[in-house]
């Protein structure tokens, strides 16, 4: 395939309005073409067949086939639908027809699932990408990995998936493994830490002063486990990411001013102005507690006047918080 091809498609497609894009615009400006860049035949049936019956009257938007049995499963929803929330449909279409590959997108937000792992819907995203806002040559290397022709053919994508949660499951456990040692170590880490001691000093401390020892140091010896720093004292405002039952994201704007404090609220994947609540008085962070996570705290590198924000949130606002996002979304999965 032509990877330069692939890389021009999506320079092009970055120069669309996303935010105006309805599903089947997503489809025949943005999936089809990029499906086309990487080898597959959009228009012959047999390879790529549109609203593929997956039983009764249901179906997906694509199945992308080889010798009649269907390899991969897209779904594509219109700009700013919340991908999250047709996780479960989608990965049950995929394990009823022995799909190993589902992706679901709105466009912009590409999510990559591994069907047949025995895991919560959303453990088994493997791999995600933004086309407007992430490194094009990241992307590409993603979409030729995951979703070429020749990959997925050959079973190298599923396999290559498979490895990469798998990888991930393998770190995830060493975390764990680690705080549990250091949460209650056992006698063997006590001794070699006295046998290693004694090397580096010529006298060997008894197991009990070990024991002391890393409690004391507990806190900064767990590894992704740390209480988060407390907020500024008095600080007026701040933004935040967060996420209501239904798993639609959203950025919040809280500002404490003449003793009230208000909150606006912004959808996450299209910066929409949703609303703004009441003013209690008070602090933010004591009324508004509930949305506060401070894991969860969201930058920008500017100054940013509510006066240009009553529609939606601006481009730049939106790219400098798109990866801040991402990573929180990653780091949750991760708990």
């Amino acid at each position: 395939m032509d990877r330069n091809r692939l890389r021009n498609r999506i320079e092009r497609i970055r120069g669309l309005d996303f935010e105006k894009c309805s599903e089947a615009q997503v489809k025949q400006f943005i999936v089809s073409p990029i499906l086309d860049c990487l080898d597959w035949r959009i228009d012959e049936p047999g390879e790529v067949d549109p609203e593929y019956k997956t039983g009764g009257r249901e179906s997906v938007d694509y199945a992308l086939v080889r010798n009649g049995t269907p390899l991969v499963f897209i779904e594509a929803k219109g700009a700013g639908e919340n991908l999250r929330s047709h996780t479960e449909q989608l990965l049950q279409y995929a394990w009823r027809k022995a799909v190993p590959i589902a992706i679901l997108t709105n466009g912009s937000n590409w999510s990559f699932y591994l069907s047949w792992e025995k895991r919560d819907w959303d453990k088994r995203l493997f791999w995600s990408a933004n086309l407007r806002t992430e490194n094009i040559d990241s992307v590409c290397d993603g979409l030729i990995q995951f979703l070429s022709k020749e990959k997925v053919v050959s079973g190298e994508a599923a396999q290559a998936a498979e490895e990469r949660l798998h990888g991930a499951d393998i770190q995830d456990a060493m975390v764990h493994a680690w705080n549990a040692l250091v949460e209650e170590p056992d006698s063997s880490l006590l001794d070699l830490i006295a046998r290693v001691t004694e090397k580096k000093c010529g006298h060997k401390p008894d197991i009990e002063a070990v024991r002391v020892f890393i409690g004391e140091h507990k806190q900064h010896l767990l590894v992704g486990n740390k209480p988060p720093p407390p907020l500024p004292p008095g600080e007026n405002k701040a933004w935040y990411y967060w996420e209501d039952k239904n798993k639609r994201g959203y950025i919040l704007r809280f500002v404490n001013q003449h003793s009230s404090c208000s909150k606006r609220t912004f959808d996450a994947e299209s910066g929409k102005f949703v609303g703004k609540g009441e003013n209690p008085s008070g602090d933010y962070q004591v009324k508004f507690a509930e949305y506060i996570r401070p894991e969860q705290r969201l930058h920008l590198s500017k100054h940013l006047s509510m006066d240009s924000c009553k529609e939606r949130l601006p481009d730049w606002a939106m790219l400098e918080f798109a990866p801040q996002i991402q990573k929180i979304l990653e780091l949750d999965q991760d708990r």
